[in-house]
């Protein structure tokens, strides 16, 4: 390993091979042979001394043994059973021996891999893990790194190989026009040295691989493969164009304004995407032409027509005459230029933004107060319209998703072009539910067409979202407490042998893990979740945008016996 300068090494059989197939590979690391157990520790311990990532293979099925000793394997019902199965094998593994990377064999077929959302599951739960799928489609490229058998590259060289799964050998090609970072791990186990000659195709296929970001993967032992992978790597990293760096943007960028990037490697090709947070996701508003370039410096023109979104950007350098080499990501306050007529929120009765706002794991304006209907509100900020008026809507989670606009025509005396002054209604139509909210100030503009809108800012309505007591009856959980809404979402903490396990939060596509049943701003209710132990249990209850001031936190309260 050391020979081709390896990162690290993933065991394929960790178990022993005990069994004759069709169990074989048992695919779990909690179930090792008596041999294995009493080395298999200082085995990983070898590794991770010599500053490897370790690995093992792991497979989605459920593996026993009867009273007769006869072994089984059985593919789990459900795509839940299956996430929970692959889940403890990861968790065994990581706590054991520190592994970060799984294999995951006997995923479904070629033809039906199990379904992407399990591993975009484990992705989330475990972000500092590499996942190797056998079978995938193109969207588990945007979670894993799906496994290649190398023979399947060269048809002309293993044409039985591209028979049996020909759609393989372009999958990593298409992953990246949709997935810009995908890559995917290229196995050369049973490759033989004739096809990898420096003349021929696979080894032309190999370095464009290595080239665009897919790792190879060998055997661990002497090897005439491993000069001829080291040989590749050496190539594809004198050919490959070195990526540019930002070092700098401001803190707050305003739209219809111009603003600088400094960094490297900038080109004369170099093209700025510019990703505005949105309640939807991000949204890419570029890709910005900058109107002045040096090799380390950026002037950036920001079209007024930009929306704020949640009043938060991601900024990205692409090379676009470099082999479109793409720098990290930078990140500031995504605001509006009063000088172009356009709106910014800053605070809401005194209450500036939250230091969370510039967080990208949060990516939403905020602040760390509340709005109570019936009570006067005061919106701070820049470039509001004194001479035409504006408009303020109060998102919510209300009939048509908000309530407003309540208009300031000029000459009220709660408008100025910093402050807006409003009372919220208490009663009536234009009353907002409890829960979340966002505010949004509209220019009317000359024409009156209220186009030009400022940055969301996220702000609780009503009391705080706090959890004071949990209660069992059979299946169904109560939850009494504040600030409960249609769109709150639950963690929920439960003590197991592996550890402390979130079976809550939120999943794929966004689904809340939990369905939660409303009962009133003060309760709320589910069953118990699938998967639950009896013992210590935690509930935390959240609230959009889900920052820290959105959260119950540790309340007290949230702590009970799962029964």
């Amino acid at each position: 390993m050391q020979e081709v300068k390896a990162q690290g090494a993933v065991v394929w059989d960790v178990e022993g091979q005990e069994f004759k197939q069709p169990v074989s590979y048992v695919g779990d690391p909690r179930y090792l042979s008596p041999e294995m157990e009493t080395i298999v520790d200082r085995f990983f311990a070898t590794l991770t001394a010599a500053k490897l990532r370790c690995g093992v293979t792991i497979r989605p099925s459920t593996f026993s043994i009867d009273a007769s000793g006869a072994a089984s394997q059985v593919f789990p019902a459900t795509d839940s059973e299956a996430l929970a199965n692959l889940d403890a094998k990861i968790r065994y593994a990581q706590s054991r021996w520190g592994c970060t990377m799984f294999y995951i064999d006997s995923d479904g077929d070629t033809n039906w891999p199990i379904d992407y959302t399990i591993f975009q599951e484990l992705a989330l739960a475990h972000p500092d893990v590499l996942l190797i799928p056998e079978n995938k489609t193109l969207a588990d490229f945007s979670w894993t790194a799906p496994y290649i058998d190398a023979r399947l590259l060269s048809p002309s060289v293993y044409p039985i190989f591209s028979a049996i799964a020909p759609d393989e050998v372009l999958q990593s090609y298409w992953a990246r026009q949709i997935y810009a970072d995908a890559f995917s791990v290229i196995a050369l186990s049973d490759v033989n040295m004739s096809a990898l000659s420096e003349t021929g195709v696979l080894w032309h296929q190999l370095f464009d691989a290595v080239k665009a970001g897919d790792i190879l993967m060998i055997d661990d032992w002497p090897s005439p493969q491993n000069k001829v992978v080291s040989a590749i790597y050496a190539a594809a990293a004198v050919s490959a164009p070195s990526a540019p760096r930002i070092s700098g943007i401001p803190d707050a960028i305003a739209a219809g304004s111009s603003f600088r990037i400094t960094g490297s490697g900038f080109t004369p090709g170099s093209v700025v995407n510019f990703f505005v947070s949105t309640s939807t996701g991000p949204l890419n508003e570029g890709p910005l032409i900058p109107g002045s370039a040096t090799s380390t410096l950026l002037t950036v023109e920001v079209p007024a027509g930009v929306a704020l979104g949640q009043g938060f950007v991601a900024v990205q350098v692409v090379n676009t005459d470099m082999g479109y080499a793409a720098s990290n990501l930078a990140y500031a306050l995504l605001q509006g230029s009063a000088a172009a007529g356009l709106p910014t929120i800053e605070s809401v009765n005194g209450f500036p933004l939250a230091p969370s706002s510039r967080d990208p794991n949060f990516a939403a304006d905020n602040v760390e107060t509340s709005v109570t209907p019936g009570d006067s509100v005061t919106l701070g900020g820049t470039g509001f319209d004194t001479v035409d008026g504006v408009a303020v809507d109060l998102f919510c989670v209300c009939p048509g998703g908000k309530v407003g606009p309540f208009f300031l025509n000029p000459g009220n005396p709660g408008l100025s072009p910093t402050s807006l002054t409003f009372t919220i209604p208490a009663i009536g139509p234009q009353a907002p539910t409890i829960g979340p909210g966002a505010f949004v100030v509209s220019n009317a503009g000359p024409s009156h067409s209220y186009t030009a809108k400022s940055n969301a800012v996220a702000v609780p309505i009503g009391p705080e979202i706090s959890v004071s007591s949990v209660t069992q009856s059979s299946t169904i959980i109560t939850v009494n407490g504040t600030g409960f809404s249609a769109r709150t979402v639950i963690n929920f903490f439960n003590a197991q042998s592996s550890g402390v396990v979130n079976l809550g939060g939120i999943g794929a596509a966004g689904v809340p893990k939990i369905a939660l049943t409303l009962i009133s701003a003060n309760q709320l209710s589910f069953s118990r979740p699938f998967g639950a132990v009896p013992g210590p249990s935690y509930v935390q209850a959240m609230n959009p945008p889900f920052v820290p001031f959105t959260s119950s936190g540790i309340d007290p309260g949230g702590a009970f016996m799962l029964k």
